[in-house]
């Protein structure tokens, strides 16, 4: 049975270190995603997704972060493309 419905966070990681996260944190009957790192798709819609596919690939992406921070006016040291 999927983690969801036993009413638990889905964690999608590889990393050993986030076992300790699955099957932990409860969410009371809601479909929960958190995604640590990885961008494997669902075959549902969660209730609540922590950290999108989309957001993932920004943040992998050096000029995509800094662009998105650019954005949303979040302010960082100058960075210097070679």
């Amino acid at each position: 049975m999927e983690a969801w419905k036993q009413g638990y966070v889905r964690v999608f990681s590889r990393h050993p270190s986030h076992a300790p996260l699955r099957n932990s944190i409860g969410t009371l009957g809601k479909q929960v995603v958190l995604r640590l790192g990885s961008t494997t798709n669902v075959s549902y819609t969660p209730d609540v997704e922590i950290n999108s596919i989309d957001s993932i690939n920004i943040t992998k992406n050096k000029y995509e972060m800094k662009k998105a921070f650019r954005l949303e006016g979040v302010t960082s040291p100058n960075f210097y493309p070679l």
